[in-house]
């Protein structure tokens, strides 16, 4: 039976050991260089314009240069909108700041994938990973496994949340709930993030829009996986998906013959494609 919401945070903060600090703009100097890097990837992998992407995205063409050219941090709901789009998990963003541990690299043209990651309905997917397993002599997926099924409903009220940004008040919900099972004051949980309490309070309340870096930020202060401030939210259970179907294309591209790579992404890509003509459609199908 699956944890409630409550009982996953509660296992989440067993993790916690006091908080932890650094001098984060020091050292997230090269985090705008690295996004930019990531989603210059995402972009040219599946063929698309910067207009195109950044209309996706919901922001101007200006804006979007600002982050592909690495002067400017996204905020979190338009990362939020791009993880969902791509597959791709909102940490490998964060991959470069010192104070993480070195994300895992990806596999070259990894977002070719993107519309097999997150559209494709559950038995074509776990299909077209089980003939890969094959392939490559790996163990069989379950296709009853529900941590790679997909719920085409709980993906509209995902997007529906992020576009809204209806997510930062369910996220301000969430650190007071910490902060409250913790017993630290605003001004510890500030602290903790490296901003004025004032700024904190407008995050806890949910009032603002606030950038991507106070993601990395509380990962690492609190040793708790990034995602867990999301609990609660129709994006979290989207994302423990989309996660977990991401970590499995890429070991299994990683495991790949390099000869053979090219032609498997290009398979699974196709796949994709046969969900669309079998009438499966998406808001985020760019």
């Amino acid at each position: 039976m699956p944890l409630d919401a409550f009982e996953q945070l509660t296992e989440y903060l067993k993790a916690h050991q006091g908080i932890r600090q650094v001098p984060f703009v020091e050292q997230e100097v090269n985090l705008g260089s690295h996004i930019a890097q990531i989603w210059r990837r995402s972009r040219t992998d599946r063929g698309l314009s910067q207009s195109e992407l950044a209309s996706a995205l919901g922001v101007s063409r200006a804006q979007y240069l600002r982050y592909e050219s690495g002067n400017s941090v996204p905020r979190l709901h338009t990362v939020a909108l791009w993880s969902l789009m791509t597959g791709g998990p909102p940490g490998i963003l964060a991959g470069q700041v010192a104070y993480l541990p070195e994300t895992p690299s990806i596999p070259s043209q990894i977002f070719r994938l993107a519309n097999w990651l997150t559209l494709t309905d559950n038995p074509l997917f776990i299909g077209s990973l089980n003939v890969l397993a094959q392939v490559l002599d790996l163990p069989r997926f379950d296709p009853k496994d529900p941590s790679l099924h997909f719920d085409a409903e709980i993906q509209a009220a995902a997007i529906e949340e992020v576009r809204n940004q209806t997510l930062y008040a369910a996220i301000g919900a969430n650190l007071r709930l910490i902060r409250q099972m913790l017993a630290y004051s605003q001004e510890d949980m500030a602290n903790a993030l490296g901003i004025s309490t004032s700024h904190y309070l407008s995050v806890e309340r949910g009032e603002i829009a606030y950038s991507f870096v106070l993601f990395p930020r509380f990962a690492y202060s609190m040793q708790l996986p990034p995602l867990a401030v999301t609990i609660n939210t129709r994006y979290y259970d989207l994302r423990q998906v989309m996660q977990r179907r991401f970590e499995v294309a890429c070991l299994l591209i990683h495991n790949t013959p390099e000869s053979m790579r090219s032609g498997v992404i290009q398979w699974l890509s196709d796949s994709a494609r046969l969900a669309s003509l079998a009438g499966i459609r998406s808001p985020l199908n760019v």
